[in-house]
């Protein structure tokens, strides 16, 4: 069969609080320089990019798409510039775990 090169979760698989789930088993059927795309954002590191990570596949977590859903709503419904680098480092510390600082 073929490998993929781009895995993109877009379900709620591996979201809080089910963080031990993901939407496929294993990352054997995908190329050595695959991405791995995950659009849940809390966990930021899921087990999906854990996996991907641990193949030293390129990973890309879902922080950015969700920062970026708040901006441009705020843009959208009420015409303001959201300060997209402040939203996106109060989104990293608030989701950060118990224990853990930000340094």
């Amino acid at each position: 069969g073929g490998q993929a090169d781009l895995i993109v979760n877009c379900t709620p698989m591996g979201m809080y609080p089910k963080v031990g789930e993901s939407p496929v088993e294993s990352l054997d059927e995908v190329s050595d320089q695959a991405v791995v795309c995950d659009i849940v954002y809390n966990p930021v590191q899921t087990k999906l990019l854990a996996m991907a990570e641990q193949r030293g596949l390129t990973t890309v977590n879902g922080l950015t798409m969700f920062v970026y859903q708040g901006a441009l709503t705020l843009k959208i419904l009420l015409g303001i510039d959201a300060p997209v680098e402040f939203m996106k480092e109060v989104v990293r510390r608030e989701l950060q775990p118990p224990g853990r600082n930000s340094d």
